[in-house]
């Protein structure tokens, strides 16, 4: 009787700490729903394992919503346009600089020069005609998956209501 008394002292001693140490790291890794793992792991042993997986796994996925994987999306196709035109702009830049180290040039080299540049800059302003458009189509883009999205929530509370 003896000997069973101290093997049930000894268990619960050891279900307290493991308890307060799940408290602890829960608090330490800010996990929600602190108590119920406590309890969970003072009634349940095997419930510490799962709680040590869930605590890993928890740290390592970050859970996005739609609009904020919409939205990073769209910030990376804006980011690579970017860096193609800043390489576009370099290249120009170069060719600036060619075009500058020619001493003398003769009339007609300098009408040719000139449609040059016009062509290019003909060009260079397309291409900011496209970026403008490309910007306002991930904005309508964006605008349309908020406004579906609101839709979506103003049905969903409309049959909560319903019920």
């Amino acid at each position: 009787m003896n000997e069973q008394l101290l093997i049930r002292l000894a268990q619960i001693a050891i279900r307290c700490v493991v308890a307060y140490y799940v408290y602890k790291d829960a608090i330490k890794h800010e996990v929600p729903n602190k108590n119920f793992w406590v309890a969970a792991t003072f009634i349940f042993w095997p419930v510490v394992v799962v709680y040590l997986f869930y605590r890993q796994r928890a740290a390592r996925t970050v859970d996005l919503s739609f609009e904020q994987k919409a939205q990073l999306e769209i910030d990376h196709k804006r980011e690579e346009e970017k860096r193609r035109i800043a390489a576009e702009r370099a290249e120009m830049e170069m060719e600036r600089k060619h075009e500058i180290e020619k001493n003398q040039i003769s009339e007609e080299e300098l009408e040719k020069l000139r449609q040059e540049r016009r062509a290019a800059k003909a060009k260079r302003m397309k291409e900011l005609e496209e970026e403008r458009a490309e910007q306002e189509r991930q904005h309508a883009e964006l605008l349309k998956l908020k406004e579906k999205k609101l839709q979506e929530t103003v049905a969903k509370n409309l049959s909560n209501l319903d019920k």
